[in-house]
């Protein structure tokens, strides 16, 4: 998805069986939301891999839960069922905790193995497992 408003930036290798997305910039409002998504969706297609760490630990992000409604909801409705089969942990800053634990209960309704975590090596040790 090419959007013109983008401030924010992705850098992608694969680290010990995992791709790592490494993010920085800000992301203001569920629009930009869904558009960095989709850019995140483009890489993990790009790389193929099954687990995905996603470090967005030095950004800055909607702080509206609503936003990350709309997010598991375009997860459910704009990309394949496939999606269904990721292992994401995604780290973010301890300011944002209570946006990752809404998102990662949606997300685990919704039956997504995508977990928030404020510790790197928290979620590296997650996606390691099973």
């Amino acid at each position: 998805m090419e959007n013109q408003f983008k401030t924010w930036r992705i850098s992608a290798s694969v680290i010990d069986g995992y791709l790592s997305l490494n993010c920085s910039g800000e992301i203001n409002n569920t629009e930009q939301l869904l558009a960095f998504a989709a850019d995140l969706y483009v890489e993990i297609e790009k790389y193929g891999e099954h687990k995905i760490l996603t470090n967005m630990e030095t950004m800055a992000i909607p702080l509206s839960i609503t936003s990350y409604y709309n997010l598991v909801e375009s997860y459910m409705n704009d990309y394949p069922p496939s999606n269904h089969l990721l292992k994401i942990a995604v780290v973010m800053s301890e300011e944002y905790k209570e946006q990752g634990s809404f998102w990662e209960a949606v997300c685990m309704n919704r039956g997504f193995e995508y977990l928030s975590f404020t510790n790197k090596n928290e979620a590296e040790n997650w996606l390691n497992t099973k």
